[in-house]
């Protein structure tokens, strides 16, 4: 029979929000963190200004261990926020416009929002988790829309479809689908198909699944979502949140991990996946305009044999660490617009693929001078029109070990291996330059 959506033990579900309290971002307007940011991080609208993120991540984790109900979520997170003066409707500064507008802080209906949202999300995000390993049991999934009342048109219209697990309709309509959405999925095996005389949908048919124009008026951008979903939902919770984990459960380990042992998975694909998610969540915040920086960190890959060897043979000890970390400060300061318009830039593709670039390089060098490892790509560019124009066939990423640099801002100076910057070159100029060496293959 169809498995039901409640009654499991929630464990994936509080890994993944206990992973979402390592990045809390206070923020101002709930468009300010878009979708998939929300897999990664823990954020309230309208908390920019105070200290109450701590106290609402704290009770929305109790609640979702099961420590506290709601009644007391509401009873003992309302006092505190009272106490920080978090509540009703004030006067405060929006960051972005530096205007003072009057805000709805605190109230009864926002922490209901809150505990909804957060803790459906997490269980939908742990359910995916559950749902992943029994794939090839019950290899389909069953869209139920509650009917209730306040139901949307298109989430009664969606009830009922039935679509494989990998089918490309649950990257964006997996519940839920948007504020207080309680709509679910089942799971079904091929033998619940013909007991309940069900059939598998036909996704070409399914009604109101077309993107439709929204403008964020944040900001003024205009972009596609999918019709029936409010925008900030418009991702797989559950996939999105498993691959946010993952990357940041990898990327400590990686931090932590002996950097001889880091080596032997310095070309692993796995580690480039892992990466891959938050990259694209990166690239998205650094081309939003005014860009919040210092936010975001993601580790990309780690040195190989031949890079410590290096390493070690110029300053006579190994690094501190083997693993290599981009940082939004960087990724904004490699595709910056004047770098862009002289064709000096890697290309948007290259820098959120780039695990999978450092994982299967062309070649590494070793600039003498600057004691630095440039990874070496044939160019993704198109060739510019303009035959006047030089075509820079390769991309380089410059990699510097042991270096003082801000990760989050707000911290102090960390020793670590980051990506310092990225572009692209005429081949000779990097094969042939005496400066460089090549140490890989």
């Amino acid at each position: 029979m169809p498995i039901e959506p409640f009654g499991l033990p929630p464990l994936e579900a509080i890994k993944l929000l206990k992973a979402k309290g390592f990045d809390k971002r206070p923020t101002f307007d709930w468009r300010d963190m878009w979708s998939k940011d929300h897999a990664a991080a823990f954020t309230v609208a309208k908390s920019s200004g105070f200290d109450i993120l701590d106290d609402v991540y704290k009770a929305v984790l109790e609640a979702q261990e099961g420590k506290i109900n709601y009644k007391t979520f509401v009873s003992q997170l309302s006092e505190t926020l009272q106490k920080k003066g978090w509540w009703g409707r004030q006067e405060v500064v929006d960051p972005l416009t530096g205007k003072t507008v009057k805000a709805q802080l605190g109230s009864s209906r926002r922490l209901d929002i809150i505990y909804n949202t957060n803790l459906r999300t997490a269980e939908a995000a742990g359910r995916w988790t559950q749902m992943e390993a029994l794939k090839k049991e019950r290899p389909y999934l069953r869209y139920v829309c509650m009917n209730l009342p306040n139901s949307r048109d298109e989430h009664k219209a969606w009830h009922g479809t039935i679509l494989p697990k990998d089918d490309p309709w649950w990257e964006t309509h997996y519940p839920p689908n948007g504020w207080n959405c309680k709509c679910t999925v089942y799971e079904l095996a091929e033998k619940d198909l013909k007991r309940y005389g069900w059939q598998v949908s036909d996704s070409a048919k399914i009604p109101y699944s077309e993107k439709v124009e929204w403008e964020d008026k944040r900001n003024g951008e205009i972009l596609e979502v999918s019709r029936g979903i409010d925008p900030a939902f418009d991702y797989n919770t559950g996939k999105v949140g498993i691959e946010v984990h993952s990357s940041k459960v990898l990327g400590h380990s990686l931090q932590n991990m002996n950097v001889e042992l880091a080596a032997q998975i310095a070309s692993a694909d796995f580690v480039a996946q892992a990466a891959r998610p938050a990259l694209e969540e990166m690239f998205r915040a650094i081309k939003k305009e005014n860009p919040e920086l210092g936010k975001r960190q993601v580790v990309v890959g780690a040195l190989n044999e031949a890079m410590l060897k290096q390493f070690e043979k110029a300053f006579g000890h190994a690094p501190s660490n083997g693993a290599i970390i981009l940082t939004d400060y960087r990724m904004a300061h490699l595709l910056r617009s004047d770098k862009v318009e002289r064709g000096a830039a890697i290309t948007p593709g290259e820098a959120v693929n780039l695990g999978t670039m450092l994982a299967h390089p062309e070649a590494i060098m070793w600039d003498k001078g600057k004691k630095n490892f440039l990874y070496v790509f044939p160019s993704t560019a198109e060739k510019p029109k303009d035959k006047m124009k030089v075509f820079r066939d390769k991309s380089k990423v410059v990699v510097e070990v042991d270096a003082k640099e801000v990760i989050i801002e707000g911290e102090k100076n960390k020793t670590i291996t980051v990506v310092k910057t990225a572009g692209t070159v005429i081949e000779n100029n990097i094969y042939k330059d005496k400066r460089y060496n090549q140490i890989w293959p």
